[in-house]
C-alpha cells in the first residue's frame, strides 16, 4: 500500500511540474507575440484560403502579409475567383503600400489580438484587413474590398527567438 501511495505522489508531482512548465512556455510565447505586434514589425505566412462556400483550399506556397512600421506588403493568393488554370496567377493581389489606419487591441478573454488595418493604394484601391492573432501564433486574416466579397485566410505569425 505504501508503494502505491508513493507512486501516486511521485506521478502527481511530475505532472504538476509539466503543467507549470507548459504555462511558462505559453506565457513566454504570448509575450513574444504581444511584443512583435505592438512593435509593428512582423510577418504572417498564409497557409489556407476559405472560399465563399466555406471550402478550404490549402496553399503550399510563399504567400504572406508583412507589417513594418507604417507600411504593409502582402501577397494574397486567389483573391479574385479564377478557376481557369491558364490565368490563375493573375488572380493574386500584391500590395506594397502605406497603412492609412492601424488599430490593435488585445482581447485577453478571447486570448487574441484584434488588428484592423486600412490600406489605400496609388491605384485608388481600398482594402480593409482584419487580423485575429491568437497567443499561440495562429492567425485569421479577413480582407474586404469594395471591388469584391471578403476573402478569409489563415496562417501563422513568425515569432523569432
Amino acid at each position: 500500500m505504501k508503494k502505491i501511495y508513493l507512486s501516486f505522489v511521485a506521478f502527481f508531482l511530475l505532472n504538476c511540474g509539466n503543467i507549470f512548465a507548459q504555462s511558462t512556455t505559453t506565457s513566454d510565447y504570448q509575450n513574444r507575440v504581444s511584443e512583435i505586434l505592438t512593435a509593428k514589425d512582423y510577418r504572417i505566412d498564409i497557409l489556407n484560403l476559405y472560399r465563399e462556400n466555406s471550402s478550404l483550399l490549402e496553399l503550399f506556397s510563399t504567400h504572406f502579409l508583412k507589417i513594418k512600421n507604417d507600411k504593409i506588403e502582402v501577397d494574397f493568393p486567389y483573391f479574385i475567383r479564377n478557376d481557369n488554370y491558364e490565368t490563375a496567377a493573375q488572380s493574386n493581389v500584391k500590395l506594397n503600400a502605406p497603412i492609412v489606419k492601424y488599430n490593435a487591441k488585445e482581447k485577453k478573454k478571447q486570448g487574441l489580438w484584434k488588428i484592423k488595418i486600412a490600406v489605400q493604394t496609388e491605384q485608388a484601391s481600398k482594402y480593409d484587413i482584419v487580423l485575429n492573432v491568437y497567443y499561440d501564433g495562429y492567425c485569421t486574416i479577413l480582407v474586404n474590398s469594395p471591388q469584391k466579397k471578403g476573402v478569409m485566410y489563415d496562417g501563422r505569425i513568425k515569432v523569432r527567438n
